[in-house]
Order: C-alpha cells, then structure tokens, then sequence
C-alpha cells in the first residue's frame, strides 16, 4: 500500500491503527485487493438477500456493508473501486428486471445509486473514525452514539 496522505487531519491525533493511505490503489497487488473485495461484497450481499424479509427486499442484515467498513479501516480507503463494483453487481443481479428496455435502464440506474452511497459511505466511514479525537474512538458511549447516529 502506498502512503500518502494522513486521514485523520492536520493536527488531529485519531486512532495510529487507522492506516495513513492513498484514495486510490497504487499497485497490481492493491487492484487484486479491490477486486477481491468486490467478489467479498457480492457474494456477501447475495447472502444478505437470502436471509431478507418477504418480499425479499428488506435484509435485517447487511453484511457488506460492515465487512467493507473493517476492511477499509484495516487496510485504508482505497478500496472504495471494489464496494463499488461489489455493490453494482450484487445490487444489479438481486433486482435485475429483464422485462423491458426501461426495467433494464431502471435497474442498471438504481444499482449505480446504490453503489455509488456504498462507496462513499465506505469512505466518510473511514474519514470518521480517522478523524476521532480519542486513540480508541468507540470506547467512549458518546463517540458510540455518534458514529451511529452519523449513519
């Protein structure tokens, strides 16, 4: 991983295990990472589809969503192409509606929504924790509370 700029802020403390990274992959073994999280978030999500409530569009869980978060926090916000991709696939095939021009255009519409928010949800994700004032940001109820109020 390439580092280049520190997330958490000129003169900010933050937690020292949030990794100083790039907002882009910078090597060949960094775009398989993205690609491999991609695959994680797609077949993740296909998972989380499964265990949806009827009609089968509401999931009690979602499972990407927290995988890509921890992974972006260990490994840094340049993985933001493959949550992307994962959300577009994994989105586009559970919704997918072949049944006319315009269904195709509305799905492929709403699975570039969906992952275009699951991307950048990834990446203010990573910003916030990065940028809490403590070294361990969620042993405090009140960052806590905050972090999950923020969405």
């Amino acid at each position: 991983m390439t580092v280049s700029r520190d997330i958490r802020g000129p003169g900010r403390k933050g937690p020292a295990w949030i990794p100083k990274t790039a907002w882009f992959p910078k090597t060949g073994a960094a775009w398989t990472e993205v690609f491999v999280a991609g695959l994680v978030y797609a077949v993740t999500a296909q998972l989380s589809h499964a265990l949806a409530l009827p009609p089968g569009t509401v999931a009690p869980v979602w499972l990407p969503s927290g995988l890509m978060l921890a992974w972006g926090l260990i490994r840094g916000a340049w993985i933001w192409p493959g949550v992307f991709l994962g959300a577009l696939l994994g989105n586009t095939w559970v919704y997918a509606d072949l049944s006319s021009a315009q269904a195709m255009v509305n799905t492929g519409v709403a699975g570039l929504m969906n992952a275009t928010g699951d991307a950048l949800c990834l990446l203010a994700g990573v910003v916030a924790v990065g940028r809490a004032p403590a070294e361990r940001p969620f042993s405090t109820p009140g960052y806590v509370l905050a972090f999950v109020l923020g969405g």
